[in-house]
C-alpha cells in the first residue's frame, strides 16, 4: 500500500472480490496466486497458491461462498486448506515389481549411465527413480499448482567429454515451459517458455552441442546448447501444399540421429515424417504414411522407425537413403486371437530400438481408443518375431525406453496407465535364441 491508496503490484490482477462481510478482499492475479487483502489495516493478510512455478497460469475467476446460517464458516476462520488435487502424490514400489502411480505417468527415460529412470506425469512433475534400490530419489517441479499441464517430453542431456556434469534433465511441459534440472541436487538451472505453445517432444544431439523441440505450433526448433538460445527453426505450415517443406498439423515426436549430430527427423498429425538438415535449415527428405501420437520415432544409421495409428502395418521401417520409398519392414499390432475388435485397433504411442551396437530388439506401446487396453510388445528383427507380449487391460502403453547397453541385461522401461490406476514397470528382454 502506497502513498497514492493503491496496491501496487508486479503480477497482473484479472479480479478481485469482497469477502460478504466485507472484511477482506482477493485479487487473482497472472501467476495462478490471490492475494488476499485486509480492508481495515489496508495489508496483505495472505497469499494463496503461491507456489513459484514458472508455468502458473493465470487465475481469471474467484468467488468468496455465501455465509449463510449460522455455522456458516466465515472467511478468516480456520485453517486455510487445500483441496485433493494439491496433495502430492506418491509413486510406491509395490510386489508386483512396478511403480504405482496416481498420476498418469507420459514419458519415460534412461540416463546414460543406467543409473536412474526419469518419468514425466500429468501434472508437470518429473519422478526420478533410482534403478538400483528400486526407490524414488527425488521429484522435480513439485509444485503442487492444481493448474499444472502435463509433461510429455523428457531427455537426458548426453554426458560427453571427461569434465561433463552428469544427470542433467531436459523437460518440456504442455503449458510450453523448457527446463533444465540438475538431478543431484533438485535445482532448475534454466528455463524459459515458448509462448503460445506446448511442447510435445525433445531430442538432444548425439554429441550434446544442441537440443531440438516440437509441438502444437509445428516449429522444429534447434538449440544451442551452450547459451539455450534458438538458432534455427524450422518453421510450421499452414496449408496441405507445404507438406514438402514443413509441418502442417502438431508436431509428437523429434529425434537426433544416433551419430550425425546435425540429422534429425520428426513427424505427427499430418501422416509425414521430416528429415531436417540443421547446416540447410530445410527438409531434405520425407517418408509419407505414419499417423503420429506418441513418442514413436527413432533413428539408426540408415534405418528409420515409425510408429502410427492404424489398422494394420502400425510400425514401419524406412530406409533413409530411399526418401519417399514405402517402407523395408511393416508390422501390424493385433490382439490376442479371440480379442480382436476391428473398431478398436491399437494406436502405437511408443516405439524404440533397443541400444545395443546392432539395435537388435524394437520395444512397440500402443493403447486403444475404445476399451481402453494396450499392449506391450518386443520384436526381435533377426527372427522377425515377437519376443515378448504382455496385454493390459483398460491400461495403455503411453512409453518406453530401453536401457544403455552398460546395464548387464537389456532391460526395458514402460509407462502404462488410465483412470484406474498407472504404473512403471522394468522387464529383462533378450532376442529369441
Amino acid at each position: 500500500m502506497e502513498e497514492d491508496g493503491r496496491y501496487h503490484m508486479s503480477s497482473r490482477p484479472y479480479c478481485v472480490k469482497w469477502t460478504p462481510d466485507g472484511a477482506l478482499l482477493a485479487v487473482g492475479d497472472d501467476d495462478s496466486r490471490v492475494h488476499v487483502l485486509d480492508a481495515s489495516t489496508r495489508s496483505v493478510q495472505r497469499v494463496l497458491n503461491d507456489s513459484g512455478a514458472v508455468d502458473a497460469l493465470p487465475t481469471l475467476a474467484i468467488c468468496w461462498r455465501p455465509e449463510v446460517g449460522p455455522r456458516a464458516q466465515a472467511a478468516d476462520q480456520g485453517e486455510q486448506r487445500r483441496s485433493r488435487t494439491y496433495h502430492r502424490r506418491s509413486l510406491s514400489m509395490e510386489e508386483d515389481g512396478r511403480y504405482h502411480m496416481s498420476s498418469r505417468p507420459y514419458c519415460v527415460k534412461w540416463t546414460p549411465d543406467g543409473a536412474l529412470l526419469a518419468v514425466g506425469d500429468d501434472d508437470s512433475r518429473v519422478h526420478v527413480l533410482d534403478a538400483s534400490t528400486r526407490s524414488v530419489q527425488r521429484v522435480l517441479n513439485d509444485s503442487g499448482a492444481v493448474d499444472a499441464l502435463p509433461t510429455l517430453a523428457i531427455c537426458w542431456r548426453p554426458e560427453v567429454g571427461p569434465r561433463a556434469q552428469r544427470h542433467i534433465l531436459l523437460e518440456g511441459t504442455c503449458a510450453g515451459v523448457l527446463s533444465h534440472w540438475h538431478v543431484p541436487s533438485g535445482k532448475r538451472m534454466h528455463s524459459v517458455r515458448q509462448p503460445g505453445n506446448a511442447i510435445h517432444c525433445l531430442s538432444y544431439a548425439c554429441d550434446g552441442w544442441a537440443f531440438a523441440t516440437s509441438g502444437k505450433d509445428a516449429c522444429v526448433r534447434i538449440h544451442e546448447e551452450a547459451t539455450k538460445s534458438e538458432v534455427v527453426v524450422f518453421k510450421g505450415g499452414e496449408e496441405r501444399g507445404s507438406l514438402v517443406s514443413s509441418h502442417v498439423q502438431q508436431v509428437f515426436c523429434v529425434r537426433f540421429h544416433n551419430s550425425n549430430p546435425q540429422l534429425l527427423a520428426s513427424g505427427g498429425w499430418d501422416k509425414v515424417v521430416h528429415l531436417w538438415d540443421v547446416r540447410t535449415g530445410k527438409s531434405v527428405s520425407t517418408f509419407s504414411g505414419p499417423f503420429m501420437a506418441g513418442d514413436c520415432l527413432d533413428l539408426h544409421e540408415n534405418d528409420l522407425l515409425a510408429g502410427s495409428n492404424g489398422r494394420e502395418h502400425q510400425v514401419c521401417l524406412f530406409d533413409l537413403r530411399r526418401p519417399g520409398s514405402a517402407p523395408a519392414t511393416a508390422l501390424t499390432i493385433e490382439p490376442a486371437p479371440g480379442r480382436r475388435d476391428d473398431n478398436d485397433p491399437y494406436t502405437v504411442y511408443a516405439c524404440k530400438f533397443s541400444r545395443d551396437p546392432q539395435r537388435k530388439l524394437i520395444g512397440i506401446g500402443c493403447g486403444t481408443a475404445g476399451s481402453g487396453n494396450g499392449v506391450l510388445k518386443v520384436y526381435d528383427r533377426a527372427a522377425r518375431q515377437f519376443v515378448e507380449s504382455i496385454e493390459l487391460k483398460g491400461r495403455s502403453v503411453y512409453s518406453l525406453d530401453f536401457a544403455p547397453p552398460s546395464l548387464p541385461a537389456t532391460s526395458l522401461a514402460f509407462t502404462a496407465g488410465s483412470k484406474a490406476g498407472s504404473f512403471v514397470q522394468v522387464l529383462e528382454v533378450s532376442p529369441s535364441q
